[in-house]
């Protein structure tokens, strides 16, 4: 797992640095209040219209990242037990898989009355999801979860299709931003910059922990019985 941060980085991280304003939301949107179900309608303003998600999410190729965006994120205690106590992952994987996508699709193309509805749905299935030292809306885990999402999609785009330009990355960066702070994620908890994400991203990276939870959903993520055999043939990739 340690090798992981550094394949799926981006090659350059370096014109971050000179960005006027890496990340405007910041001074502006603040999550204190419940608004909207939790998305706050100045940043689903802003991303309104965000053409360089769009263009990463839409390829059908980031599904086959999908197995390693999930066994990163059980790496973190709190997410292992959580998905190991309160979900039937095991039974219905791709399910969880369409829901996971459906919330990733609606924030980079739904309008805004869809982005408030799906939240609004993800923050009600969170609401009896937690336990002894964990909960689904816990912001430090929702943006563990993001990050996830963000470095293997966001990798893999690049491996299959090419770098992208200084400017492009960092502007896409930001949008990924909508997949976080949609969730009760405070806005400054979201790294100003690619080169501050990644300095976040290794340190969590330094810190995981595999427990017993984790190695239960990872054993049905890839080697799961119960499935129709016309999934366990894919589960590897998603």
């Amino acid at each position: 797992m340690m090798n992981q941060k550094r394949e799926i980085k981006d090659q350059s991280t370096a014109a971050g640095d000179n960005l006027e304003d890496p990340f405007p939301f910041n001074e502006t949107i603040r999550m204190e209040s419940d608004i909207c179900g939790g998305a706050d309608p100045l940043l689903l303003d802003a991303l309104e219209n965000p053409q360089n998600i769009r263009r990463v999410v839409q390829e059908g190729i980031i599904l086959a990242g999908g197995a390693v965006a999930i066994l990163l994120q059980v790496a973190a205690p709190g997410v292992a037990r959580g998905v190991d106590e309160h979900s039937n992952f095991a039974y219905r994987p791709v399910d969880r898989l369409r829901t996971t996508m459906t919330y990733i699709y609606c924030m980079a193309f739904g309008t805004r009355e869809e982005k408030r509805i799906v939240v609004k749905m993800v923050h009600m299935a969170h609401a009896s999801v937690n336990g002894p030292g964990y909960s689904a809306d816990d912001p430090t885990l929702q943006l563990w979860v993001a990050a996830t999402l963000y470095a293997v999609g966001t990798g893999l785009y690049q491996r299959i299709f090419g770098n992208m330009d200084e400017e492009t990355a960092e502007a896409l960066y930001r949008e990924y931003a909508i997949l976080a702070v949609s969730l009760r994620v405070r806005p400054e908890m979201w790294p100003a910059n690619r080169k501050a994400f990644w300095k976040y991203w290794d340190h969590q990276i330094a810190t995981l922990k595999i427990t017993e939870y984790a190695e239960r959903v990872a054993k049905d993520l890839l080697y799961n019985t119960k499935a129709p055999l016309r999934v366990r043939a894919v589960l590897p990739l998603v």
